[in-house]
């Protein structure tokens, strides 16, 4: 992403990153951040920032894999990105103890009303998703690589 788009907060100051593991922790699904891309104009004053945030996910729920017409990347269990959305899903047992609400957690990236590059969203989506997970203690097992995801051949 270095040198692609600059990031400015939107709102609220965002959680230290301890608080929302915490609360992440007691949490199905909680925001991580909200954001626009410096420099691009908003459609309009009721339109909305891009969103990211993580939940739990159970195995049943990703049991269908790829939605139709999604763009399959290479990071995590099962990721994609869609229209004006992308996700993450990946492993998060912490040591297998399981003290969270579910054994995968889910990243997403919600577009908003601003025109996104899917490439740029998973990105995005994967280096929020690589602080999360350690933090969590489930970075290795994630399968989140460092960088950007590739995609996947035939997607």
């Amino acid at each position: 992403m270095a040198g692609t788009r600059e990031f400015k907060e939107v709102g609220e100051e965002p959680a230290a990153l301890e608080a929302f593991l915490a609360g992440l922790a007691r949490a199905f699904e909680k925001t991580l951040c909200l954001f626009e891309a410096q420099g691009t104009a908003r459609s309009s004053p009721n339109s909305t920032p891009a969103r990211v945030a993580l939940g739990w996910l159970r195995p049943e729920s990703i049991a269908d894999g790829y939605p139709d017409a999604s763009i399959p990347y290479a990071t995590g269990e099962l990721s994609y990105s869609l229209n004006d959305a992308t996700g993450i899903t990946f492993p998060c047992s912490a040591d297998g103890d399981e003290p969270y609400p579910a054994p995968y957690t889910n990243a997403s990236f919600s577009a908003g009303t601003e025109a996104w590059d899917p490439d740029l969203r998973m990105s995005v989506l994967n280096a929020a998703a690589r602080v999360v997970a350690d933090g969590l203690g489930c970075l290795e097992e994630s399968g989140l690589p460092e960088g950007a995801p590739e995609r996947v051949a035939g997607g």
